[in-house]
């Protein structure tokens, strides 16, 4: 797979997108993938980080929307494409300014697309895949392509791989937290790392200790040790950290002050409890979505919070050993570091041949409810459902525990690299089963409804002891009665449902297929 991440770093924008970027190129390089970066990025460490893991990098002047930074980008791919076997480029898009043009325009040019959004700020996405990391990304209502595939939450967070080389270990939670990580970001514009440290200079606590990390595109470095070296204040074991090792810090830290950005993801994994200050508006959801699953503290706008009240806050999570505990542990639980090993494979698959592409039917979980959930309220399975209403998430969840508890129910997924790429569900009513499948947009138009049937039918005929299997479809979903005709189905009879013109079809179990139930 050729792989070009376009993504910039700056003062303004910081350093979050190139470096969550740099955790799928590592994924793609590891599957022996061929990754380029195109960026516009101002700092030399960034470029520096960027070429040292083996990436190649080509500088874009003038970023979007300039009419060079499209041009130059497409040429790039265009230039960077090593051989017909390496197959359609993918080009990923992570960053705001990318807007529906930049989007349609590449798809346009015959490239994939994947664009790496947060908060669903554009009024239409055009990509191949569309990935939010975010907490609860599921409940946005992005409008986007007909084939766009939908990638939302923390099951695809992008964790950099010295991340996983690091792993998870159970966390010591102390009855003082004395260690304290500061990071911010790669640009802090506004320089709320100082507020923070005035804020930690505050503490009375024995033994405190502060690594402030800054990136390398911060501006303050000179007041920040400025503020830390001045005299008169209580000896404090305070350290400003320029390109630390990450993962041994928060390995370290016994808690975090953070931004509401990719680090939250970091943290999480490393099961870290923390406080969020959100820096920028893209960050106000994520930070309110932390707290919710109990995974971090929000402190709200930065610019609204002084330095006695970021002060308190510390206080009261440094002396409360049991809320960093259950913090710790809800973290953990959010982020497993598998995601940008998702992502890659599941560019891979959209790349292969169809007779090369690897599916797996198994039965359903209740760890696959979200996306069962996710994938029920999609819009044309809406539509072909003679229940179109949306369905709330608290109704799905009572639904979906009972139907894997019920005798009487055969509920498999089909898996696809992790992903739930559709669902067929067996009813058993009186002495035949009556069947229901949908399939996830990205994997309509492609078999795999025949698929997903003709590998479930009979182990689900044999679980619920019937030899006849019915499917009711609506006359105007083609597709699904196509489908069901071609694998052997027969059309019964005619029938009314709230209305509707509807069908139902028929197979039965052949006296030699019976000897297999």
């Amino acid at each position: 797979m050729n792989l070009f991440i376009r993504a910039d770093a700056g003062t303004a924008i910081g350093t979050g997108h190139v470096m969550r970027s740099i955790a799928l190129a590592q994924a793609c390089k590891k599957a022996r993938g061929n990754v380029n970066f195109v960026c516009h990025c101002e700092s030399k460490a960034m470029q520096k980080l960027i070429l040292d893991e083996g990436f190649e990098l080509a500088e874009i002047e003038k970023t979007h929307p300039d009419p060079d930074d499209l041009e130059k980008t497409l040429g790039f791919l265009r230039r960077g494409v090593t051989g017909d076997e390496s197959g359609t480029p993918w080009l990923v898009l992570d960053g705001y300014h990318f807007d529906p043009a930049y989007q349609k325009a590449s798809r346009d040019a015959g490239f994939r697309v994947l664009v790496i959004d947060d908060y669903n700020h554009q009024p239409h996405y055009h990509a191949d895949i569309l990935l939010n990391q975010n907490f609860k990304a599921e409940s946005l209502k992005y409008i986007c392509d007909q084939d766009t595939m939908l990638l939302m939450g923390t099951k695809y967070a992008l964790i950099r791989s010295e991340f996983l080389k690091k792993g998870k270990k159970m966390r010591n939670v102390p009855v003082i937290a004395q260690k304290v990580l500061v990071t911010l970001g790669g640009a802090d514009p506004d320089n709320v790392v100082l507020r923070v440290v005035q804020a930690l200079k505050l503490l009375d606590i024995k033994g405190l200790e502060a690594k402030i990390v800054v990136g390398p595109a911060n501006p303050h470095i000179k007041k920040l040790e400025k503020e830390i070296l001045r005299s008169g204040d209580l000896p404090r074991d305070f350290q400003i950290v320029q390109n630390g090792n990450m993962p041994d810090l928060m390995a370290w830290a016994d808690i975090a002050v953070s931004a509401g950005g990719t680090t939250c993801w970091e943290l999480a994994f490393m099961g870290v409890p923390f406080l969020v200050l959100v820096l920028a508006e893209n960050q106000r959801d994520i930070a309110q979505r932390l707290e919710d699953a109990g995974a971090a503290l929000n402190l709200g706008w930065a610019n609204q919070r002084n330095t006695k009240q970021i002060s308190e806050a510390l206080e009261n999570l440094i002396c409360n050993q049991d809320k960093r505990r259950e913090m710790s542990y809800r973290a953990d639980k959010l982020v497993d570091g598998q995601g940008a090993s998702r992502v890659s494979s599941l560019m891979d698959w959209l790349s292969a041949d169809k007779g090369f592409r690897e599916i797996q039917m198994r039965e359903a979980l209740f760890e696959d409810c979200r996306q069962i959930w996710f994938l029920s309220n999609d819009r044309k399975v809406r539509e072909n459902s003679f229940n179109t209403e949306p369905i709330a998430f608290e109704d799905h969840v009572l639904w979906y525990k009972e139907k894997l508890a019920s005798s009487d129910t055969a509920f498999y997924v089909l898996d696809i690299c992790g992903v739930i790429g559709g669902q067929v569900r067996y009813e058993r009513k009186g002495s035949v089963t009556e069947i229901s499948y949908s399939l996830d947009p990205a994997f309509r138009g492609i078999g795999l409804g025949e698929t997903l049937i003709e590998s479930t039918i009979y182990k689900a005929c044999k679980k619920l002891k019937v030899d006849r299997v019915h499917a009711v479809v609506k006359n105007f979903n083609k597709a699904s009665i196509k489908t069901f005709l071609n694998i052997g189905f027969r059309k019964v009879h005619d029938e009314k449902i709230k209305g509707l013109d509807s069908s139902v079809f028929e197979r039965g179990i052949s006296q030699q297929e019976r000897r297999f139930l």
